[in-house]
């Protein structure tokens, strides 16, 4: 029993990561939060330092959802490895997908840092099914090998990521 409660509340986290990932992708493209649908006028981004802000979801800041959508982003992963269910399976990859773009639209560095040493960790210590998470692994570095060049080509992202006084004001 306590091992289907886990599994539900890993579901539900992943749903929930669903969630934040579309709302960081419309927040994104609008510049207004996501609830500003709700109440029928536009509510900007506070975080507005790289392109039209940076996704903050239901919080005041772009960290707190980045590291939720970390935690949904890994659940998923962990689900998407264990599930069975061929169809249940397909909705995991694809949330994999939504969620790690949500991840980006917040340009938040610790969560492309947690999400890169996951995939880099997670096969060694999963005994059981080693050659699957290794295989997700795989076509996950790929897909940040491709894709970095052309997000370091934003200058206002690159700027956000390498400049020294930013890293150093956080040492």
């Amino acid at each position: 029993e306590r091992k289907d409660h886990l599994i539900w509340v890993s579901v539900g986290m992943s749903v929930f990561g669903f969630i934040l990932g579309l709302s960081a992708f419309y927040e994104h493209i609008t510049g207004d939060r996501w609830y500003s649908l709700v109440v029928g006028f536009g509510i900007p981004l506070a975080w507005s330092d790289i392109a039209k802000g940076r996704a903050t979801g239901m919080f005041d800041h772009a960290s707190a959802p980045a590291a939720l959508i970390a935690t949904c982003f890994f659940l998923t992963y962990h689900l998407a490895t264990h599930t069975k269910n061929n169809l249940a399976k397909l909705f995991y990859y694809a949330n994999m997908v939504i969620i790690a773009t949500g991840a980006y639209f917040t340009y938040t560095r610790s969560v492309y840092i947690a999400l890169i040493m996951f995939a880099l960790i997670i096969p060694f210590f999963a005994a059981r099914k080693r050659k699957q998470y290794a295989a997700i692994t795989v076509v996950f570095l790929i897909i940040v090998s491709l894709f970095t060049p052309i997000v370091l080509s934003d200058s206002a992202l690159h700027n956000r990521i390498t400049n020294p006084e930013n890293v150093g004001a956080r040492l």
